[in-house]
């Protein structure tokens, strides 16, 4: 099986970043976006970066534990569905993510609204918070595979104990 999923989920965290900056912009316009940025720059970076470095503690304990587990009878499923290397990238990808996610806030962070350097129209900080925002809506998507994996898993370990012990 291919990750073509894994690929679809990105884009779609990208259309939706691009459609919501242009969405703001035409609605609130240009000077008006990145002024919001420039006030708000620091503490909103500064609470997604924890919100990403709690996630990201929470996805590494997950993938340790499921590859941990993984010799135990009850995950016999996954090891017969060949779909470990999968499972594999799809934590593997969301720690990436999260990870980028820690990194642009603590750019965003450091930047602060201290740097004036304007292109276009667009400044650096409000550039920054636009790949911020991808990097988010990216990391969501992958957040919910590793929901929709550990849902799979139990469900799958739920109806094994069920059948064992109908079984004789």
């Amino acid at each position: 099986m291919t990750n073509r999923f894994l690929k679809f989920d990105i884009v779609v965290a990208l259309a939706v970043t691009i459609t919501l900056i242009f969405l703001a912009y035409f609605l609130f316009g240009n000077l008006v976006m990145n002024g919001w940025i420039t006030r708000n720059i620091g503490h909103v970076s500064e609470i997604v970066a924890g919100i990403a470095g709690t996630l990201l503690g929470f996805v590494i304990v997950g993938v340790t534990l499921v590859f941990g587990l993984l010799d135990r009878p009850r995950l016999q499923i996954l090891r017969d569905s060949n779909q470990s290397k999968t499972v594999y990238d799809i934590y593997l990808t969301t720690i990436v993510w999260l990870s980028m996610v820690i990194v642009f806030s603590l750019v965003e962070v450091a930047i602060g609204s201290s740097v004036k350097l304007q292109v276009e129209g667009f400044t650096l900080g409000s550039v920054v918070s636009y790949i911020l925002l991808f990097t988010m809506l990216a990391s969501v998507t992958r957040l919910w595979r590793c929901v929709w994996v550990i849902k799979n898993l139990s469900e799958n370990m739920i109806e094994q104990t069920r059948t064992s012990q109908i079984a004789p």
